[in-house]
């Protein structure tokens, strides 16, 4: 038994613009994608004072941008398509970690995101357009790490930076770091 498909897709003469196309991993992806999310954010600490007005603020770095992507399918051609293209939304890689892939879209690529996980592939359901059926695609932007320590300097050495002050292994203590006896000449403030 096949699926039924109403008119929806019969207008063969409409061209679908860049907007309407997304490409994952060097391959167009069938029926028409319609794509949004939060767009790119920045995670921000506010620490309040108690008893004081106001706040400070850390940044601590970008989240992640987060894509919903809504493949609709409209004829069966785009399903047989769906049905092939499966396989390359969620590949794994031989450790069984789930595998990044490159996007091309206008508003994705806008952003400066280039790679996605797609964490989630739905369950294909009946369209908002009678003859149609829709499967909402969930990702998550992949970015690869950067070193915070400083360029070429490997990360175990940001940690014996850190310890500096502790006097930790290979470094001398600061000399604000050593803790003097107290004088018995200084007298105070004359």
């Amino acid at each position: 038994m096949g699926l039924v498909w109403g008119t929806a897709g019969d207008d063969s003469t409409r061209e679908l613009s860049a907007w309407d196309c997304i490409f994952v991993g060097g391959q167009k992806m069938p029926g028409i994608a319609k794509i949004s999310g939060s767009g790119i954010e920045h995670s921000i600490d506010v620490k309040k004072t108690p008893g004081k007005d106001g706040a400070t603020f850390t940044d601590t770095g970008r989240e992640l941008a987060r894509f919903r992507i809504v493949l609709v399918l409209q004829n069966q051609a785009d399903w047989d398509g769906f049905l092939s293209a499966r396989s390359v939304l969620q590949p794994l890689l031989p450790t069984g970690k789930l595998k990044p892939q490159r996007v091309s879209h206008p508003a994705i690529n806008a952003l400066g995101v280039e790679s996605l996980y797609f964490t989630r592939v739905g369950v294909p359901v009946p369209g908002a357009v009678v003859g149609t059926f829709e499967v909402e695609l969930e990702s998550l932007e992949y970015r690869a790490t950067k070193n915070t320590a400083g360029a070429g300097t490997p990360k175990s050495a940001a940690k014996d930076v850190r310890n500096w002050e502790r006097g930790g292994k290979g470094y001398a203590k600061s000399p604000a770091a050593v803790v003097r006896k107290p004088s018995k000449t200084n007298t105070g403030p004359s």
